[in-house]
């Protein structure tokens, strides 16, 4: 993973939980005003949120720049909900579980 595209997952990690965050602690808040507030489509809200979704080591490997080229921010909001479907989509094997 090059460096410009692990400090782009990294970022768009943070803003996935903050806004999750923001829209579980407030019952207020909308996908559609945080899309306003952000500059962002309501779309890229939601696809940037499914990143607060993926499985643990998966986050740590992104966040160590461990993940192989051309796995980038879009490709990762793509994946599937279950943990090891994540791995299985990206060709890659799940770490073993200690």
């Amino acid at each position: 993973m090059k460096t410009k595209a692990r400090g782009l997952f990294i970022d768009a990690l943070r803003d996935a939980h903050r806004w999750l965050d923001e829209l579980i602690g407030n019952a207020d808040q909308t996908i559609e005003a945080l899309a306003m507030r952000e500059g962002q489509t309501e779309r890229w809200i939601r696809r940037t949120m499914s990143l607060a979704f993926l499985s643990p080591p998966l986050i740590q490997a992104g966040v160590e720049g461990r993940l192989p080229r051309g796995l980038g921010v879009k490709r990762l909001m793509d994946l599937p909900l279950i943990w090891a479907d994540q791995w299985a989509t990206l060709g890659l094997r799940e770490p073993v579980k200690a």
